[in-house]
């Protein structure tokens, strides 16, 4: 059993992200149009829920990953190369990590690459791309 509705969020995330460390090379990773509602909805939650990722599990998701063979299957299904797009990485990446003023705008200095990520907050942006792609 992959799931226990016990384990906080990132612990969650730094066991079962893959234990690749993948840099993005630069360039203009926009979100494709199709995806920006369902991803700016799930960034929402999730900035809610940032706080407590060391403490406490995000069970929607987690509950996701309970069927690997599932979870391979669905991705494989629905992606052309087998890969995360990287526009879904850097777009949680930047949304959950940088800061922003009261306007939602970026404060200049305080814009986090997925790149500039630890390896244990990078295995967050991980998890959260794949629970994404599999609900698109």
């Amino acid at each position: 059993m992959i799931y226990n509705n016990e384990e906080p969020f990132a612990a969650f995330c730094n066991r079962i992200a893959a234990k690749i460390n993948v840099k993005i090379p630069d360039g203009n990773y926009t979100l494709p149009v199709e995806y920006r509602n369902s991803a700016d909805k799930l960034l929402a939650v999730l900035k809610n829920k940032k706080p407590t990722f060391p403490e406490y599990p995000i069970g929607f998701i987690q509950r996701e990953f309970e069927n690997m063979d599932y979870v391979f299957e669905r991705l494989e299904s629905k992606l052309e190369d087998g890969e995360i797009p990287d526009s879904v990485l850097t777009f949680f990446a930047y949304g959950l990590y940088s800061t922003f003023d009261k306007d939602g705008k970026p404060i200049p200095g305080k814009t986090v690459g997925y790149n500039d990520l630890m390896d244990v907050l990078q295995n967050i942006i991980k998890v959260v791309s794949v629970y994404f792609m599999l609900q698109i």
